[in-house]
């Protein structure tokens, strides 16, 4: 391993405290991804690396072996450059003491917020990380990132913390689709897919944009029409009810997430952090009935979400249904309707995990615009078919987000 920063941990070369950890000088084996910069999630582990999940319960833990998610794109060649901060133990969706490089004042996202910073900064070309409702995309749609949430299983889990493992995935983002492609093809072990732009079918659930703020339906909007203008065929579909899908999703990470803590949480609650002592707090409120409903709701949920795909190429939806906020936001308006943070930004990418298909989020307008992404959905398996679909979309409605920016 090289040798870190400057103070010992980055901080002096990273001023937006993207790092917990940092090697600026790093080497990594010959291999595709050689010229690629990694940084990887304070919850995924690397050997000899923190692993702490941003708990004070696990300050002290050191990785004993390598994640298989982290190995696979290290064998590939990637050159490690340190482990993120997170919110503390995923709980959270803007990692509220990382600071984000392009848009000061607005939240980086979470809870791979770290990792978004890592990119955003120009301190590394991908970031691992973990999703469970939205963790990669939304602070890759906070930064004018590219997110991936890969279908629910093909990633292994094995060395990374877990927050609700029927959830739980292992995402990548990147500046540019050039850069994540052929890492989320070796996360994968899959070859990358090819396909023509004209022959796209694209779904859109018109009933769930009118849930997002006008500005924000607006730029999408515009962003269909560049679709359209380009060949692509744009479907209307009907998809799962947002509020319903919000509700199932929240009910399912809270009560794996009780199992996982049922005994750090009582013993020692003074070592979560407050986003984090909220959510177990709620989830020990929780029934059985509440959680069997829940998990009766997830079925029904992906049936409807399967059944809208049918014969389309994706789902295209806003990433956020908001502007990304500011620093300390609470609540968020939409429309006339208040609602906490974390289920106004979650209220488009949970249903993904729901339905544990891959996700991807592609960047359509700049800085000026607080950036506003799109979102792509497939069912599950779909995922190569998916990351291609992206690279047809982006070369239509951003094109530097299919360029590569890496330095």
């Amino acid at each position: 391993m090289t040798a870190r920063g400057s103070d010992g941990n980055g901080a002096a070369s990273d001023p937006f405290g993207a790092f917990l950890s940092r090697y600026p000088a790093a080497s990594g084996e010959a291999g595709p991804l050689q010229h690629l910069r990694l940084a990887v999630k304070d919850n995924i582990a690397v050997k000899g690396e923190p692993f702490t999940a941003g708990l004070p319960l696990f300050s002290d833990r050191i990785a004993t072996e390598t994640a298989p998610a982290a190995s696979r794109l290290l064998h590939a060649g990637a050159r490690f450059v340190g482990m993120t901060r997170t919110d503390a133990g995923g709980f959270g969706v803007t990692t509220p003491h990382v600071r984000n490089p392009v848009l000061p004042g607005r939240v980086v996202g979470g809870s791979s917020g770290g990792g978004a910073a890592a990119l955003a900064a120009g301190l590394a070309d991908i970031a691992l990380g973990t999703d469970t409702g939205g963790s990669v995309r939304i602070p890759a749609a906070c930064c004018g990132l590219v997110g991936f949430k890969p279908s629910h299983g093909p990633v292994s889990l094995d060395g990374v913390w877990p927050l609700a493992p029927s959830l739980d995935t292992v995402g990548l983002m990147a500046r540019s689709l050039d850069a994540l492609a052929p890492a989320a093809a070796t996360l994968l072990g899959t070859e990358p897919a090819r396909i023509a732009g004209a022959s796209v079918r694209l779904g859109i659930d018109r009933n769930r944009l009118a849930a997002c703020a006008p500005a924000v339906a607006a730029i999408f909007e515009r962003a269909v029409e560049r679709l359209r203008m380009g060949g692509m065929e744009i479907c209307t579909v009907v998809l799962p009810d947002r509020d319903a899908t919000i509700f199932a999703h929240s009910i399912l990470v809270l009560a794996e997430a009780r199992e996982i803590y049922a005994h750090d949480w009582p013993a020692m609650p003074q070592l979560f952090p407050d986003t984090a002592q909220r959510a177990l707090a709620a989830a020990s409120r929780l029934t059985d009935d509440d959680v069997a409903a829940a998990r009766a709701a997830a079925g029904d949920i992906r049936r409807t979400f399967d059944a809208a795909c049918s014969g389309l190429d994706a789902i295209l939806t806003p990433t956020l249904p908001v502007l990304p906020p500011g620093v300390g936001t609470e609540r968020i308006d939409i429309r006339g309707r208040r609602m906490p943070v974390v289920t106004a930004l979650i209220a488009e990418t949970s249903l993904a995990n729901a339905v544990g298909g891959p996700a991807l989020s592609l960047p359509c307008t700049g800085a000026a615009d607080l950036f506003v992404s799109l979102q792509l959905a497939a069912p599950r398996g779909e995922d190569a078919r998916l990351l291609a679909v992206a690279a047809a979309v982006a070369a239509l409605v951003h094109p530097c987000a299919g360029n590569s920016r890496s330095s």
